[in-house]
């Protein structure tokens, strides 16, 4: 194994050593997160730090064996707690990102697109369309458990999101209309395709473009949601390692 990517690797585990052998760290969350909550989020946002690791599919197993060790180690504040390897590629693992971080806020979403005064309802709305143009997106090579590891995720994601109650508040809300998908035949028992009904404003600054919506929601200030507040803490750990 060559050389390149060992220092980024080095940094990595700095940072995570940090994070879970600091009780500080951890009762920052009190009673927001659960201990199960908090692996998955730690597990995110390693493997996206991950996968910018230099040849860091030759280097993925001995990294996370390393830090699972280290988990187990009497010290660690988060004993009962194992980093995920996902085993994907960037674009892959992005994807399934995006996925579960509707799932987590989407709560907070639903709560904003029942107000009739918030100014971004269509940019949540839309958000949630592009999430689900996303689902069938990945659901064509994850067909079953057997030949997909993300497969027990997007089961979650339509369990959520196939929900009749569900369902018709996104289209009351966002004025959207249910429609086939060529992915499914049943359209009743998974996620559908949504449609405007009309030309909504977002539709006509973006069109299909799915990637610049979400870059443009991900700028919102929806902080109450506590995986971004988790990215914040995370990224003062970030600052704290520049810093010395």
């Amino acid at each position: 194994m060559g050389t390149e990517g060992k220092t980024e690797q080095l940094v990595l585990c700095e940072k995570v050593c940090y994070i879970i052998l600091n009780l500080n760290i951890i009762n920052l969350f009190g009673s927001r997160l659960s201990s199960d909550k908090f692996c998955s989020y730690m597990s995110f946002w390693l493997y996206n730090y991950a996968t910018k690791i230099p040849n860091f599919p030759d280097r993925i197993e001995k990294f996370y064996n390393a830090l699972n060790t280290i988990i187990s180690n009497p010290q660690s504040k988060i004993k009962n707690c194992t980093l995920k390897n996902y085993k994907i590629n960037k674009i892959e693992f992005n994807n399934y990102q995006i996925l579960y971080e509707l799932l987590e806020v989407y709560e907070y979403i639903e709560n904003k697109i029942k107000s009739k005064d918030d100014p971004k309802i269509n940019l949540y709305c839309q958000y949630i369309k592009e999430n689900f143009s996303l689902y069938h997106r990945i659901k064509n090579n994850c067909a079953t458990d057997s030949s997909c590891n993300k497969y027990e995720e997007l089961d979650k994601f339509k369990g959520k999101f196939k929900d009749p109650n569900v369902l018709n508040l996104i289209c009351e809300r966002c004025d959207y209309e249910i429609i086939s998908c060529e992915q499914i035949s049943n359209v009743e028992d998974d996620v559908p395709c949504l449609r405007e009904k009309g030309n909504s404003i977002l539709y006509l600054i973006f069109g299909n473009n799915t990637e610049e919506v979400i870059q443009v929601l991900l700028k919102l200030t929806i902080i109450s949601a506590p995986i971004l507040a988790l990215f914040v803490i995370l990224f003062k750990v970030n600052i704290f390692f520049l810093k010395m």
